[in-house]
């Protein structure tokens, strides 16, 4: 494996190319897949060096078609590495576009390297939208989640300013659970502070209605009966109460 995790990479999505059936790459366009593979510009001096390296170090059989302008494989070759089959690759690609959802947190940008490169293992052909999920570039609430997250992993117990649609804005104190998203909207489950110290006060805020957070003096309240695994799991929607039971529903249609 090269000492360049980038050159690597570029291996990687030149292999790619040039075991394309359905498209003919040359070193512009392969300079210009790369490039966007990767997200940032790569030159056609770097790929006429990746494609030499391929053929010193790897053996890779690589050959240039006048009459197509391309370049191809003369016969059956793989990069070594690690690689995908077609399962694998179906798997990732969806994977990949669930990340999407979170693009813009703190959390996914950590690991931007790491997506680039499942993107270029994975896909083979043109950036064609096989799988069309329902949600917006910028999903509501999603610029609150790192905050939140972290919240729930340090187990801080919060102040937030919560706006009810027609209400004035109001402080509530809270232990954050969970982060839920549902149709195109990120909820934060949470136990609610108050004198009583009722477990069974767990509600769920809109994320884009929460409007300030700050962190509380009050220490974080558990709730034993609290499974974040378990509590949607019989649920349609985002409401729930904490002992409720899940009912039969017997559902009848005409023709």
């Amino acid at each position: 494996m090269p000492k360049n995790k980038n050159a690597y990479l570029r291996y990687r999505i030149i292999d790619q190319c040039l075991r394309n059936r359905f498209k003919y790459f040359n070193r512009e366009a392969l300079a210009e897949r790369v490039s966007d593979r990767l997200g940032f510009n790569v030159s056609i001096y770097t790929i006429d060096k990746d494609l030499k390296a391929l053929q010193d170090e790897f053996n890779a059989p690589i050959k240039y078609d006048n009459y197509y302008n391309r370049y191809y494989y003369s016969k059956p070759f793989t990069f070594e590495g690690f690689e995908l089959n077609d399962e694998e690759k179906d798997a990732l690609n969806v994977s990949i576009r669930m990340l999407d959802i979170l693009k813009n947190t703190k959390y996914a940008e950590l690991f931007m390297s790491t997506i680039h490169k499942l993107t270029a293992e994975a896909r083979e052909f043109e950036n064609d939208k096989l799988i069309d999920f329902e949600q917006s570039d910028i999903i509501p609430g999603v610029d609150l989640f790192d905050r939140l997250y972290e919240a729930i992993i340090n187990k801080e117990a919060l102040i937030i300013t919560y706006c009810v649609y027609g209400k004035e804005n109001k402080d509530h104190i809270i232990s954050p659970y969970l982060i839920k998203e549902f149709r195109n909207r990120f909820y934060l489950v949470a136990r609610k502070h108050d004198d009583s110290n009722n477990e069974e006060l767990i509600y769920c805020f809109g994320m884009d209605r929460i409007k300030n957070i700050l962190i509380s003096n009050e220490k974080f309240k558990y709730t034993k009966e609290f499974n974040s695994k378990e509590y949607f799991k019989h649920s349609i929607g985002i409401t729930r109460k904490l002992f409720e039971n899940p009912i039969e529903v017997i559902m009848k249609f005409s023709n």
